[in-house]
C-alpha cells in the first residue's frame, strides 16, 4: 500500500545541450529541385499586364473584374494540388489529350513570342507552361520548379490558336 504522506518521485527532466544543434537533413539536389511531388503555388512577378491591340496582341485581360475572380478561383484550386496531379489532368473529349501543359516559345506564332520578348527581354525563358481554364480560356505563364509566373490570361485562345477542326 503506498504511503499516502509521500509523493511519488518525477523522474529529472532532461535539458537539452544548445551547443549541439541538430542540422535537419538536407534533401539531396535531385530531390529539392522535383517539381512534380511539391504542391503548385504561384507568383504574379511576371504578369504582363500591357497586353491587347493597343499593343499588337489578340489577347488581354479585359476590363471585366469578373476575369479576375476567375483567375484567382482556378489558381486556389491548383494550390490544392501537386504539380504531378495537374500534369495528370485530360480532356473530357474522345481524343484525351493534356489539359496542362508546356510549350516551346519556338511553337508559339511570331506575334506571341515578340509579345514575350518585348515583355522579358533577355529573362524571356525557352517554353511556358499554360493551363485550360475552359473550352477556350488558357492561362499562360512562366514555371519555375513548383512556382507557376502567371504571364498571361487568354480567354479566346490568341496566344496559340488552334484549328478548330
Amino acid at each position: 500500500m503506498a504511503n499516502p504522506g509521500r509523493r511519488k518521485s518525477v523522474p529529472p527532466q532532461t535539458i537539452p545541450d544548445k551547443s549541439q544543434k541538430r542540422v535537419p537533413d538536407t534533401p539531396s539536389y535531385e530531390a529539392a529541385t522535383k517539381y512534380e511531388t511539391s504542391r503548385f503555388r504561384f507568383s504574379s512577378e511576371h504578369i504582363d499586364l500591357a497586353v491587347g491591340p493597343d499593343h499588337g496582341c489578340e489577347w488581354a485581360w479585359g476590363p471585366e473584374l469578373s476575369i479576375w475572380k476567375d483567375v484567382l478561383h482556378y489558381l486556389a484550386d491548383f494550390s490544392a494540388k501537386t504539380w504531378a496531379e495537374i500534369e495528370a489532368e485530360r480532356t473530357g473529349g474522345r481524343n484525351r489529350h493534356r489539359k496542362h501543359h508546356s510549350m516551346d516559345i519556338v511553337k508559339l506564332p511570331s506575334m506571341a513570342q515578340a509579345r514575350l520578348l518585348a515583355h522579358m527581354g533577355d529573362d524571356a525563358p525557352d517554353s511556358l507552361f499554360r493551363f485550360r481554364l475552359s473550352g477556350k480560356g488558357r492561362l499562360w505563364g512562366i514555371r519555375d520548379g513548383a512556382i507557376f509566373h502567371v504571364l498571361w490570361y487568354d480567354p479566346l485562345h490568341r496566344v496559340y490558336p488552334t484549328d478548330p477542326n
